[in-house]
């Protein structure tokens, strides 16, 4: 595959990341549906007995992923969608073709900024943001908002996944996490999402294995979760990625500026997805 020598170390260290990194398998459905351009509770049976929710509404319109999320370009692709991506990093548009399972040789890459994109007013059909706004520093979330919502058409919807805050303390997250049996991903997410472990609004994930290592000491999670949670996210804090966040009430009331919250969606299992909120926008 073109350019494969070049990214392959990037796409082999991404195929590990797993949700909350990328998309859950349990939200893939509802982003399929919406991508489709039906309601969830529109799934019924029609005369034929097949579902309504096979049908594809948005099919020749224009989606814009505003990122490299391959999950997203394969269902673009699936759906008879025209695709654009844009990304500043043209090498992340590039690497990720790899872990798209349809190629798609119609799909346009755009370079840019994306609180100052080249696209024209009323551009675009739906846009698409699998937690971009998070690695946006939160004094320029209203801009990239105000952008999205530009290039957005008027009857178009924009569906923004996006990491929100968890006010609760580590002990009572360690405490469910055991009795639910829950994995150290999750307990990775929830402890690490703690507005404690954000200063001013940013988390740097190169301190996140340093903060794990403790962990280990004070005997609050095992060797083995330690070591899992490298496999599946140690390239990641190796970047050292920074994020940026808000708590729910906080991001929604900035949301609110500019779009109106048509739904607010979530994976079946809500206590994993509950920091992953789907944002379903209107202008």
């Amino acid at each position: 595959m073109e350019n494969y020598q070049r990214y392959s170390k990037f796409v082999e260290d991404w195929k590990k990341a797993r949700f909350p990194a990328r998309p859950s398998e349990e939200e893939m459905p509802i982003l399929d549906r919406l991508m489709r351009g039906i309601e969830i509770n529109e799934v019924k049976d029609d005369v034929k007995g097949k579902k309504k929710g096979t049908l594809n509404y948005n099919q020749g319109k224009k989606l814009l992923i505003l990122g490299a999320t391959p999950e997203f370009r394969d269902l673009g692709f699936k759906l008879k969608l025209k695709v654009t991506c844009a990304d500043i990093n043209i090498d992340m548009l590039e690497g990720m073709k790899q872990l798209m399972e349809f190629p798609n040789s119609e799909e346009v890459l755009v370079k840019c900024d994306w609180l100052n994109m080249p696209f024209e007013d009323n551009s675009f059909d739906l846009v698409f943001a699998e937690q971009s706004i998070n690695i946006i520093e939160v004094e320029h979330f209203d801009d990239f908002l105000r952008e999205a919502k530009r290039v957005l058409k008027d009857k178009g919807i924009f569906v923004l996944k996006a990491i929100v805050l968890l006010d609760e303390n580590e002990e009572n997250i360690l405490k469910k996490a055991r009795e639910q049996k829950r994995d150290i991903i999750y307990i990775y997410d929830k402890v690490c999402n703690m507005p404690k472990h954000y200063i001013n609004n940013v988390r740097s994930h190169k301190d996140v294995s340093k903060y794990f290592s403790g962990l280990i000491k004070q005997g609050k999670i095992s060797q083995a979760e330690y070591d899992k949670f490298i496999h599946h996210f140690g390239a990641i804090c190796n970047a050292d990625l920074k994020l940026h966040a808000l708590l729910k009430e906080e991001f929604e009331k900035i949301l609110k500026t500019h779009f109106r919250i048509r739904e607010i969606l979530y994976g079946k299992d809500f206590e994993k997805h509950s920091l992953h909120p789907i944002y379903v926008l209107e202008k």
